[in-house]
């Protein structure tokens, strides 16, 4: 049955809960996109979801990839809806016996990972930042400038804690705070 008609990016989705979750798009009638760093997992895991699917390969440690991936995907489906950031490792070691190596490895996949993927799939800007006050325009963070002189240089994530300060994303020379 056809109950989804999205185009969804699923990052590890070569295995595990990744392919499972490309699967279960597939199979409700999105345009799956997946990634993964083996070749030959993703052309099985291609194989196994079937349909319009898009395997890339791609590690998202390495920007050029992740930029590569994103690429392609706007060329075959142009937009996308859905992105699920789900590559991701574990290494398991008792405490003392964890590396230095070891840590950043884990930290380059799983949180830089994370951050770079979301960042370089911003070519789909969101209509809007909702918040339980307001609605305002927004940016990708590609495009935010700095805040202000109180947080010179950081960006705002879309959605967070400040949403409900009407600083949510938005471009200073387009703000619309509205005042209660």
């Amino acid at each position: 049955m056809n109950t989804f008609t999205n185009k969804v990016v699923v990052t590890g989705g070569n295995s595990g809960m990744g392919l499972a979750t490309a699967q279960e798009f597939s199979r409700r009638g999105a345009k799956v996109v997946i990634s993964g760093r083996d070749e030959k997992t993703l052309a099985a895991a291609a194989a196994s979801i079937g349909g319009e699917t898009l395997a890339v390969r791609a590690d998202v440690v390495r920007l050029s990839d992740l930029d590569d991936l994103f690429a392609r995907t706007k060329k075959k489906f142009g937009s996308i809806d859905v992105l699920f950031v789900n590559a991701g490792i574990v290494k398991l070691a008792p405490f003392e016996q964890t590396t230095e190596a070891m840590h950043d490895e884990i930290l380059a996949i799983n949180f830089k990972g994370a951050f770079f993927t979301a960042s370089a799939s911003t070519f789909r800007k969101p209509r809007s930042c909702l918040s339980a006050r307001h609605s305002l325009p927004v940016k990708t963070p590609r495009e935010l400038e700095p805040r202000s002189k109180r947080w010179p240089g950081r960006a705002a994530s879309c959605c967070s804690p400040r949403t409900t300060t009407g600083r949510c994303c938005v471009s200073p020379a387009r703000s619309t705070r509205r005042s209660s």
